[in-house]
């Protein structure tokens, strides 16, 4: 048995319990205001009808005029919207370092917009999410030899907790992977028998994942690998508890 997993379920359980009211809450503002986004305390079949609650279309055009206002002023894809800087003042106005950091944010750029990444549209869910609900989030990940895969998740799967100064610093998702996926991202030796029995038969079965980010309780101040990180980041198979 996974002590670490286990404790991380434990928790996980919890954070469920305590946001219970607000699931109701962001349900009742789905429906009215971003139907298709309306996934909180129910299954929704895909294709299924989510427009029953929607008399007025006013809150849903200043949701879409918000996002876009939010991308225009933050996050233009047409303009350099950040630039990276030295905290040295002495290094400020070297020419060298300043050539070195600007070669580096086009490479940023270059990443963010390429076409696999798949930025701007994501950018502009998360706008939307934060519009209507208060809370949007990015998940950044990897592409491995292809470059970056950003992806905005649903506040019904997040789970969010702060420190003592207000900061988030915990963020579990509890979300459904197929079969497929999981077999794809983890490979099939972190399934359960029964999970590998059913990747052959239907391997589009959905089966429950929590990935927890939370500060490292354990670190090793020495260690150049994810034991010396400050955040610790780790993924859960729900059946397995593994």
């Amino acid at each position: 048995m996974d002590s670490r997993a286990d404790a991380i379920l434990r928790k996980a359980d919890l954070m469920v319990a305590q946001r219970a009211t607000f699931d109701q809450h962001w349900r009742e503002i789905a429906e009215r205001i971003l139907p298709r986004s309306n996934l909180f305390q129910r299954y929704q079949e895909r294709g299924e009808k989510a427009t029953e609650r929607v008399f007025d279309a006013t809150a849903t055009l200043a949701l879409e005029r918000f996002s876009a206002a939010m991308e225009s002023m933050l996050t233009p894809r047409t303009q350099r919207w950040h630039k990276l800087r030295t905290l040295d003042a002495g290094m400020a106005d070297n020419p060298a370092v300043k050539s070195y950091l600007d070669s580096v944010t086009e490479i940023l750029f270059n990443a963010r917009y390429a076409p696999t990444a798949n930025f701007a549209s994501q950018t502009n869910e998360a706008y939307m999410s934060l519009g209507a609900f208060g809370t949007g989030a990015l998940f950044i990940d990897e592409m491995m030899g292809q470059g970056l895969r950003y992806r905005a998740v649903h506040l019904s799967e997040l789970y969010i907790a702060e420190n003592h100064q207000g900061v988030i610093d915990t963020v579990y998702r509890k979300f459904p992977m197929t079969l497929r996926q999981f077999a794809q991202r983890f490979g099939q030796d972190k399934m359960s028998q029964r999970q590998k029995g059913m990747l052959d038969k239907d391997p589009e079965q959905c089966i429950d994942i929590i990935h927890a980010v939370h500060p490292n309780d354990e670190i090793e101040d020495r260690k150049k690998n994810y034991r010396g990180m400050p955040i610790a980041s780790c993924y859960v198979n729900v059946e397995t508890r593994e």
